[in-house]
């Protein structure tokens, strides 16, 4: 079993719900992603339902003081059902549409302080134009009815819908495993990742044998990224196979490639697919910002801008916007004609880049094209712990790979592909700002030497949890 982060979420958000009632606090609990990340599996786990049983429709959930009636509603795969809104949007109307389908014929669904009910409302995106995201305002008015609604391609379907309901929903963005599942997985325990940021908190190196040991199973993640059946697959080897991996992981693209035409036109799905592909060799080209020619050589942006909307929206890429100085407040000097573009899983990078990839990962060995798997895999990691990503670079050649903020302070990542840690831009930018946080993600062992933090790049997924000791040290 994966364990997956997103399942405490839902308990919680569920478990509050007695409290959001007497609170006159109206929300429901909305997951958005990628697909093939695992939204369903972890909402049905986290719900009650058996495991990989898709097929059971109801379940009971063991809330803290409280027991519900959860039910299960996939709009994807079941069309029969996509136009259950149709009628009416408001709950009651919808709960009694529900008691008249054979597998909840069995339930009483009048929700009641002794009777609660859970609706977890999947693929929400596919109900009859965009009904299912118009009723989410309703539905959270209804007592005793707790609503977690999820989907694929959810930033596109909402711009077709109906009405946004600003203010009814509690987002929540899902992304692949992260490194710290990818490690849960591998059967490392949470005592042993809390002494690590414990070690990097206290700037305390590791033991060179625990060093090199998380060194290669970094590299691996690079490879093997966080789609759940790509590490699933992994998982299963006896001995680490990139051939293999590569071979699921590009089957696996090639799913998700067929489904960007989805919700947009063909000539807009054709040209995302075109986008993507192009990322691995506009990132290797090492330029301060992506652009359109690396798609095609004729390629204009008037063409392709609704395509790179489309992927952004989709999940399946991120992005980094450039800034024009290093300071705060970050949003008020982002270049909005200049950003960097991401593949949102490495793995999936790795299928776009090439099995050569997994070779120039090979340690000691120095090949120059491997530093952008580095790169694409620490905008992964870093994404989903900040507000949005930024870098920096000028017409003079200060360059940093990634700007954030940490409790009103400039915090500047500086990515390395090896342990050496030489660079021209950092020392000029803290220069610039010397209250800046500079760290340098390598791989180094752990370190702080004049005012510059060495974090191995096993450590960079954990770094909202750095900060504050690394914020406290700067101080003194």
């Amino acid at each position: 079993m994966i364990k997956r982060k997103i399942e405490d979420n839902i308990r919680r958000f569920i478990d509050e719900t007695p409290m959001r009632e007497e609170k006159g606090i109206h929300k429901c609990l909305l997951i958005d992603g990628m697909r093939q990340i695992g939204k369903t599996y972890s909402i049905r786990r986290a719900l009650g339902f058996m495991e990989n049983d898709l097929s059971q429709p109801f379940a009971t959930y063991p809330g803290e003081g409280f027991s519900a009636t959860a039910l299960y509603l996939d709009f994807h795969s079941r069309k029969e059902i996509r136009d259950i809104f149709s009628f009416s949007l408001q709950p009651k109307h919808l709960l009694q549409s529900l008691s008249l389908l054979p597998e909840f014929r069995s339930l009483d669904l009048r929700p009641r302080p002794d009777n609660r009910i859970i609706l977890a409302l999947d693929e929400i995106q596919d109900s009859e134009d965009g009904q299912g995201i118009d009723a989410l305002k309703y539905l959270t008015y209804q007592p005793y009815l707790t609503v977690i609604a999820s989907g694929s391609l959810v930033g596109v379907a909402l711009k077709k819908a109906h009405s946004f309901p600003v203010g009814y929903l509690d987002s929540r963005r899902m992304y692949p495993l992260d490194f710290e599942e990818f490690m849960w997985a591998k059967g490392y325990k949470e005592s042993f990742i809390d002494s690590l940021v414990d070690a990097a908190c206290a700037f305390r190196p590791l033991p060179p044998s625990v060093h090199e040991e998380l060194s290669i199973l970094y590299r691996e993640f690079l490879l093997v990224g966080g789609m759940p059946e790509v590490v699933s697959f992994y998982l299963g080897q006896s001995k680490f196979d990139p051939a293999s991996i590569y071979v699921v992981a590009r089957n696996l693209l090639s799913s998700l490639e067929n489904d960007l035409g989805k919700y947009a036109s063909p000539l807009i799905g054709r040209r995302a697919r075109m986008v993507l592909e192009s990322l691995p060799r506009a990132i290797a080209k090492e330029r301060t910002r992506f652009f359109y020619s690396d798609v095609d050589k004729n390629a204009k942006a008037r063409d392709y801008e609704a395509s790179l909307d489309y992927l952004k929206d989709s999940g399946m890429v991120i992005h980094a916007d450039n800034l024009t100085h290093c300071d705060i407040p970050l949003k008020a000097f982002e270049r909005v004609d200049s950003e960097k573009l991401y593949v949102a899983d490495n793995g999936l990078f790795f299928a776009l880049s090439g099995l050569d990839f997994a070779y120039a990962l090979t340690p000691g060995e120095n090949h120059m094209g491997k530093g952008p798997i580095y790169e694409n895999g620490a905008a992964t990691v870093l994404s989903p712990l900040f507000d949005g990503l930024h870098y920096y670079s000028n017409a003079k050649g200060v360059e940093i790979d990634f700007v954030t903020s940490y409790e009103n302070r400039v915090v500047l990542l500086e990515i390395k592909s090896s342990a050496n840690k030489k660079s021209k831009s950092l020392p000029e930018l803290r220069r610039q700002n010397p209250k800046a946080i500079a760290i340098h993600s390598g791989f180094r062992n752990i370190g702080y030497i004049d005012n510059l933090f060495s974090l191995p790049a096993y450590l960079l997924p954990f770094l909202d949890r750095i900060l504050p000791s690394l914020l406290t040290l700067s101080d003194q």
